[in-house]
């Protein structure tokens, strides 16, 4: 079955397309009585008119693009959740999607987004330095980092404090007696996993503690049910 297009509704309402446009935009005063009939038509018809038509006249599209890092890590779904509800509490529509800590995924969707016409971006970054992510906050586009920072982009951020947190930690077990006190450490390239190995060294310091790097392990930190693992590296000297 063939799209409904905005010249059959025009055409079943017996109204022109432009006037059919101002009606569903709401860009121009068109009389009760007409636009009784053009909404009688839209319902008859089961139009469906183009989110990215409609932003093209609107300037606004209602959605926001959502890119996280990692749906199985726990605490993004409770992230999302709380993302979705206040977007739609908005009347606004999200675009979810998941990059699995993919740079190249991370471009995509947001190359994606883009020509959606998105109104805002929250998004997780990846760690690396995105070309495309820089050009849509050059733009204008309005945009919030979560959890994570972004090299050379100034935007917005909400994130917990991690480097505090891992402070505090370290230093509860320093407390407990512990000298010998490891890490591990995803991607190095991610703000999160920076900050909270600053906290670490810094609660060491002011102990008195050396620095062991050995104690300081890279390894895959997300979670899995059912998906292939990454191998886990270890150092060859660490114990």
């Amino acid at each position: 079955m063939a799209r409904v297009s905005i010249n059959d509704v025009a055409e079943y309402a017996g109204v022109s397309p432009t006037t059919v446009s101002h009606v569903l935009n709401e860009t121009r005063f068109v009389r009760e009585e007409t636009r009784r009939k053009v909404l009688d038509a839209v319902e008859a018809l089961d139009y469906q008119p183009s989110a990215i038509a409609r932003g093209l006249a609107t300037k606004s599209t209602q959605t926001i693009g959502l890119v996280i890092s990692d749906i199985t890590n726990p605490f993004w779904p409770a992230v999302t959740l709380g993302i979705e509800h206040e977007i739609s509490r908005s009347g606004y529509h999200a675009i979810f999607c998941n990059t699995d800590e993919d740079a190249s995924r991370e471009e995509e969707y947001l190359r994606l987004l883009a020509a959606r016409q998105i109104d805002g971006l929250l998004i997780a970054p990846s760690g690396t330095r995105s070309k495309r992510l820089l050009k849509m906050a050059q733009s204008g586009l309005p945009m919030v980092l979560i959890d994570r920072d972004s090299p050379d982009l100034q935007a917005p951020m909400v994130c917990v404090a991690n480097e505090e947190g891992a402070y505090r930690a370290t230093k509860h077990l320093i407390e407990m007696g512990h000298k010998r006190i490891g890490v591990l450490m995803g991607t190095p390239s991610i703000s999160t996993q920076v900050l909270r190995t600053a906290g670490y060294k810094r609660a060491l310091r002011e102990a008195g503690l050396p620095l062991d790097e050995t104690l300081i392990v890279r390894a895959d930190l997300r979670f899995y049910t059912n998906l292939p693992q990454r191998p886990f590296s270890r150092p060859a000297n660490a114990r």
